[in-house]
């Protein structure tokens, strides 16, 4: 027999929770990000890029709301901050 499913969801070693955290879609937490050259926006798919295959080996942490992905601020500075320690020679560390 399978045990219940966790109310949290663990993702990449970290933990995004949807109580303490505030969630956006993919498609809208793009409006986070800082401008690209020029001032472009940066395109909704480079969320689920690094959602799905990561850059430089750190994945974006998620969680699924029913059929959508959705991220945090939070997720997103976690996910900044180690992609920064790993270009700066160091392991990615979480928290």
């Amino acid at each position: 027999m399978s045990e219940p499913a966790s109310s949290s969801v663990l993702t990449n070693s970290q933990l995004v929770s949807a109580c303490e955290e505030e969630l956006r879609p993919l498609a809208l937490a793009v409006e986070w990000l800082p401008t690209r050259r020029r001032g472009k926006p940066a395109h909704a798919a480079t969320l689920f890029r690094w959602a799905s295959k990561g850059l430089n080996g750190v994945k974006l942490e998620v969680v699924q709301v029913g059929g959508t992905k959705c991220t945090s601020r939070e997720a997103l500075r976690r996910f900044f901050s180690k992609l920064t320690e790993v270009s700066n020679g160091r392991e990615a560390t979480c928290g």
